[in-house]
């Protein structure tokens, strides 16, 4: 799972239901039904992220990582993500625009990125996709 965001869908006979007001909100709870492995993505800024598996005492998840749920034992699996977020202020954030060194332009109207080109927006699709 690496997105979170309010689904369900069926992937080689295995149901998943996610529920979840995030962005808005702090947690996701991941519904499986059917015998699979999920890796759910723990974001980089989630520092204090936890998680619980069919309603198990929470535990510590790594930040940045992949978290492996095995629930190729049980026909269906709860999977609780709690991302607990920090608030943090720094200091000078978005200085490097006022000389020049900064390639996101920082002003009172907003950001503005540098683009030239239709391919600076393009970098998901394939070389084949591309040329069309």
């Amino acid at each position: 799972i690496a997105m979170l965001a309010p689904v369900e869908a069926v992937v080689g006979g295995v149901t998943v239901r996610i529920v979840t007001n995030y962005p808005f909100g702090d947690n996701a709870t991941i519904h499986v039904t059917g015998k699979a492995a999920i890796e759910v993505r723990i974001p980089g800024w989630a520092a204090s992220a936890s998680i619980a598996v069919n309603g198990s005492k929470t535990a510590p998840v790594k930040n940045g990582s992949l978290y492996v749920v095995d629930g190729t034992s049980a026909t269906r699996t709860v999977i609780e993500l709690f991302l607990n977020p920090t608030v943090r202020v720094e200091k000078g954030w978005g200085r490097g625009a006022s000389n020049g060194t900064s390639v996101v332009g920082y002003r009172s109207s907003g950001a503005t990125l540098p683009s030239s080109a239709e391919q600076d927006w393009n970098f998901a699709l394939s070389s084949a996709q591309r040329a069309k």
